[in-house]
């Protein structure tokens, strides 16, 4: 495979990368998703209110926080029957 596959480490390489470039473009929430993120911190709080949590509790919080990451980018991830993403606009 050597004189196939050129295998050189990043020390040796990193004056010929470019600069690392970052831009943050803020998109809000459509009025939809931000009542499916609110449903689900509902349920997180529930949760996190209880003094002894279960197996079963770590796991639907999981479960939760998962659920809010996705309607955050996109409504039809966590509920089939809604299309709504500002980032498509």
């Amino acid at each position: 495979m050597n004189p196939i596959l050129l295998r050189r480490e990043k020390q040796e390489v990193f004056e010929q990368l470019p600069n690392v470039s970052q831009k943050n473009v803020y998109v809000y929430l459509s009025d939809e998703q931000a009542n499916l993120h609110a449903s689900f911190a509902r349920g997180i709080a529930s949760i996190l209110g209880k003094k002894f949590k279960t197996t079963y509790d770590w796991q639907k919080l999981m479960h939760l926080l998962t659920n809010m990451r996705m309607v955050c980018d996109f409504s039809y991830l966590v509920d089939k029957e809604t299309y709504h993403s500002p980032k498509l606009i």
